[in-house]
């Protein structure tokens, strides 16, 4: 750490250990919101405006008021969290800004909120920071009514007190570098009076440049940026307002970095080298008990909410978005998770800051309006709502005759939250408030799968491209539940009707082991994958009998006759061939091999999702012949039915 200067004096090589001490003393006895102290004790380096867009965001610094607070478990607790998660759904909608608001709740528990992103950070940069900033700050300021934090990417704000369109220059904090220059003061001055003319005429009040400084300097970047919801008025007298302090105490530094709660600002110099970034301290990896469970979470949802990315309209090319963009496999042996292991008593910190109101809920589903209702799961009905954002999303509403439990319902929460994945549907929230427990995904306006595929019209509007776009995103998706995130779904019940939180086995789709002996492993979603596979090939359902050569068969016998007789071509029309102008024989052939691979009797003979993927990357030479399937379920249980035992719904496993 490098001491620095203090507005009103200034500090000389003093000793580390009891700068810091003397700091946090101040912090402690803070408490005056609007003191104005501008903390640079701790020499940054520049964050992220020098790193580029970091990979996790970089705290600055933090200021809690203890002017007022608040208790645990209290009104304001709920609506402060209520408000959080507002401000996180807004930065992951598809019309994200960059600068968001949110009030929750009336006085005396009034919460309103603010979160600024930097503006050339990304969407996802900004949706990092802003559950980073707000996870750290429900901690570090706990019971303080009022606070704020800075991140490199992002600064998130909030107060029982009206800030939202409020100009306002404390508290504010600089950090800045201790090598001086005057070339570089000269410089600073005529870009940052630059910058902030510009900014002036920025329906965005935001302004960067980057001018030449010479071979001594190098390039010279600087950045200043307001808050919107005040005019350019109030934003030059805010930047002209903090540019003065940093001239008054720090003005020939080669770099620094100054921020307030309604204007922000950057400078450095590239051709001098900073001191180094500071390295964050590695949270300590959780244990977790090793054995097998059987639980009742839902989390394989995600999985299942893959396939309603299709349309079968003029966007179907957007279909389950691009193919084969694998993330690295993690190393180490997997191990099966223990729930206890993976959950905590109540909230996890990772949920804490989605959970929404009832009110909210409500009002976004116009009271669980009939006309807002998408269907009918089998855990309860699903709504079409409005978050107050303008953001639509799709509602899940667990019946109250559901025996999932108020831990349970936690527990999957806490799970589908560490699913992150392009072809998997995002959570945004959750809500358990009196007996309800509501799940808030992001909406897909182009429904299920199973609306086109089963249509004898509609699924002529799934072209052979369609269907195979469909096929690369699930395999997407599934190999990323297997083998790429922190832990391993097996999903169990893959289907393309599939929009329930809690997953019932389904006949047609359930490997033989599981059904019959409630065996599971990664295997089990691989049958369940073939099925799928053959479903999207001849739009004809798993649960139905298929008629042929003057007999009744299931789908998978089906399927094994038309291999034998035209390796699975006949399994689409000639009518549909000659239509599409995107069918491929070699594709379908390929396909409904990989399919009866997946369908093999014995779980060690069906391929896992990764072999799945380099199947489909590569030409049909070197694909193994199948072996007859056996479709055990067709003559023991009545066709089109769910079953009734709940045994093993999700597996999870840690990895490590």
């Amino acid at each position: 750490m490098h001491p620095g200067n203090v507005w009103g004096g200034s500090l000389d090589a003093v000793d580390n250990d009891r700068v810091a001490a003397e700091e946090e003393e101040r912090r402690r006895n803070m408490t005056e919101w609007d003191r104005g102290d501008i903390d640079h004790s701790q020499e940054l380096f520049f964050l992220g405006f020098l790193a580029g867009n970091a990979k996790n965001p970089i705290l600055v610094n933090e200021n809690c008021s203890n002017a007022r607070n608040f208790t645990k478990d209290s009104k304001y607790e709920f609506n402060l969290n209520d408000m959080l998660t507002k401000l996180s759904v807004s930065s992951n909608s598809s019309t994200a800004s960059g600068f968001y608001t949110a009030t929750s709740g009336v006085d005396p528990n009034i919460v309103e909120g603010m979160l600024l992103c930097i503006g050339d950070v990304s969407v996802e940069d900004c949706r990092d920071c802003v559950i980073t900033a707000s996870k750290a700050i429900i901690k570090t300021c706990s019971v303080q009514k009022t606070a704020i934090t800075w991140y490199d990417n992002c600064m998130l704000r909030y107060s029982d007190v009206k800030i939202i369109g409020k100009m306002e220059t404390v508290p504010a904090y600089m950090s800045a570098g201790t090598i001086s220059d005057h070339d570089l003061y000269v410089k600073s001055i005529n870009l940052m009076k630059k910058l902030i003319d510009k900014v002036n005429q920025s329906a965005q009040l935001y302004a960067d440049e980057e001018v030449d400084g010479g071979i001594k300097l190098g390039k010279i970047h600087g950045m200043v940026q307001c808050i919107k919801g005040i005019n350019a008025t109030d934003c030059v007298t805010c930047l002209n307002t903090l540019v003065g302090k940093v001239y008054k105490e720090n003005k020939d530094k080669v770099w620094w970095q100054m921020y307030g709660p309604s204007c922000m600002m950057r400078y450095k110099a590239s051709g001098v080298t900073p001191a180094p970034t500071p390295t964050p301290v590695p949270h300590k990896p959780k244990k977790f008990d090793v054995k097998t469970i059987l639980g009742v979470v839902a989390a394989a949802v995600a999985v299942a909410f893959l396939v309603i990315f299709c349309c079968a309209s003029s966007s179907g090319r957007r279909i389950l978005r691009n193919v084969f963009a694998f993330p690295k496999n993690k190393k180490g042996k997997n191990k099966v998770l223990d729930l206890d292991g993976v959950m905590i008593n109540g909230e996890s910190d990772e949920s804490q800051h989605m959970r929404m109101s009832l009110d909210t809920i409500v009002d976004a589903t116009n009271g669980f309006s009939d006309d807002n209702k998408l269907g009918e799961g089998g855990f309860g009905p699903v709504y079409k709502g409005k978050l107050p954002n303008g953001e639509d999303v799709a509602i899940k509403r667990l019946s109250k005759k559901s025996s999932q439990g108020l831990t349970e319902f936690k527990n999957e929460v806490s799970l589908i939250i560490k699913l992150q994945h392009r072809n998997l549907v995002r959570l945004l929230g959750y809500c358990f408030e009196e007996d309800e427990k509501i799940l808030i995904y992001e909406y897909m306006s182009n429904k299920s799968l199973d609306v086109f595929l089963y249509d004898p019209l509609k699924s002529k509007e799934l072209d052979w491209e369609k269907r195979m776009n469909i096929i690369y995103g699930m395999t997407r998706g599934l190999q990323y539940l297997h083998k790429d995130s922190r832990l391993k779904i097996i999903h169990r019940d893959l289907k393309p009707e599939e929009n329930t939180d809690k997953i019932v086995g389904t006949i047609g789709y359930m490997s033989p082991e599981y059904a019959l002996g409630g065996k599971i492993s990664e295997k089990s979603d691989i049958y369940s994958f073939g099925v799928l596979l053959l479903e999207i090939i001849s739009s004809k359902k798993a649960n139905r009998l298929v008629s042929h050569n003057n007999q009744y068969l299931s789908l998978i016998d089906y399927a094994w006759e038309s291999w034998c007789e035209t390796k699975g071509l006949n399994m689409i029309s000639n009518e549909e061939a000659m239509l599409d102008s995107s069918f491929s024989p070699a594709e379908v052939v390929k396909c409904v091999n990989i399919a009866l691979l997946c369908l093999q009797y014995q779980p060690k003979e069906r391929p896992t999702i990764s072999q799945i993927a380099d199947m489909l990357r590569s030409n049909n030479d070197g694909l193994s012949h199948p072996k007859q399937p056996s479709f055990v379920l067709q003559n023991m249980l009545n066709l089109d039915q769910h079953s009734e035992y709940e045994i093993s719904q999700t597996t999870m496993e840690a990895r490590t």
